[in-house]
């Protein structure tokens, strides 16, 4: 049996929402012509990686299709896996990220679409397609995770500015239906004080995604931040990333290697602005 975190949002959805206008190339990004082929992502692979573990174990629910979470018994590990799964082990959704995932190993099998793969250069570990991808070189992989998280991103930039806003003190006050499941909100609104600068703060991190040089680029992040965040609006953007960061969802909007780079780099903007 297979317990998963489940998140409600299709945030990257592409078919339905006009792209983000860009003040500035993502040269990483489009100079993989194989990227544009994901419209729409999933499914990418024919095993996705999801945030699962197969310890019949949920930590997230959407009632009543899966019913209530089930710690699975397993007393002494299961806040361990929990937290894990959840990013609050301190490390899971934290820079800097190990080559793989201790709880769900990411390259028993493809880890992102094969296309990207390939645009990427990197080969399974015996040279075929549907071969493990253990032995792949951890920068490379690494950056071919990012660059699919900045160009999910980018291509739908300014409805998940939107989204995330959300999140904003001013957001999500509107009268709506409530459901069972912890993260569901699909008539939240968002809180146009803070949207444009969660904008600007979601720029930061696609830009700082689609570096080559990403120890470079964090530090840029931080310098792109405090310019773009005032502080009077600090909290509202930490907030609003925050609000975006728990529902990334796996896989519909990222496979898990690339969305686990996402949510570290969301977690480092935040860092950055409090």
């Amino acid at each position: 049996m297979v317990g998963s975190t489940l998140y409600s949002s299709c945030i990257f959805k592409l078919r339905f929402v006009r792209p983000w206008t860009w003040s500035y190339t993502v040269p990483s990004a489009l100079a993989l012509p194989m990227l544009r082929s994901f419209h729409p992502l999933t499914p990418f692979d024919p095993r996705p990686i999801s945030d699962t573990i197969v310890l019949c174990i949920v930590v997230m629910d959407i009632p009543p299709q899966y019913g209530p979470g089930y710690d699975g018994g397993f007393d002494d590990m299961r806040e361990k896996f929990a937290k894990s799964i959840t990013g609050r082990d301190g490390k899971s959704w934290n820079l800097p990220l190990p080559f793989d995932d201790e709880l769900q190993p990411l390259y028993t099998g493809p880890p992102l679409p094969l296309s990207v793969l390939q645009a990427a250069g990197i080969k399974g570990d015996n040279g075929k397609k549907e071969d493990s991808y253990q032995s792949a070189d951890p920068d490379m992989m690494a950056k071919a995770c990012r660059d699919m998280a900045g160009w999910k991103l980018a291509s739908n930039g300014e409805a998940v500015a939107r989204f995330a806003a959300r999140g904003g003190p001013k957001g999500g006050t509107n009268p709506r239906k409530t459901f069972g499941a912890q993260l569901a909100d699909p008539y939240a609104e968002a809180d146009k004080e803070a949207q444009p600068y969660a904008d600007a703060a979601l720029r930061a991190v696609c830009k700082s995604l689609l570096a080559d040089d990403n120890d470079a680029a964090l530090h840029a992040m931080k310098s792109d931040l405090q310019d773009a965040v005032p502080s009077d609006q600090a909290g509202a953007v930490a907030a609003s990333l925050a609000y975006l960061r728990d529902r990334v969802g796996v896989p519909r909007d990222l496979p898990l290697a690339s969305a686990r780079h996402l949510r570290a780099h969301i977690n480092y903007a935040i860092q950055s602005i409090v």
